[in-house]
């Protein structure tokens, strides 16, 4: 994971985890809300690029 700008939680994480992925999304705290077909999407594009399916 390269470092970027970001929560602070995210500041150790290759400690715990070799291989992590993100989208930040420019949206507020009730996305699921109003936005959820943009949560579907980014989930959506995350599955597809993961590899064999399983």
């Amino acid at each position: 994971m390269t470092s970027r700008c970001g929560p602070a939680i995210y500041s150790d994480v290759e400690r715990w985890v070799h291989d992590l992925s993100r989208t930040d999304l420019v949206t507020g705290h009730w996305l699921p809300f109003h936005s959820s077909g943009l949560i579907a999407h980014a989930v959506a594009e995350f599955v597809a690029g993961s590899g064999d399916g399983d």
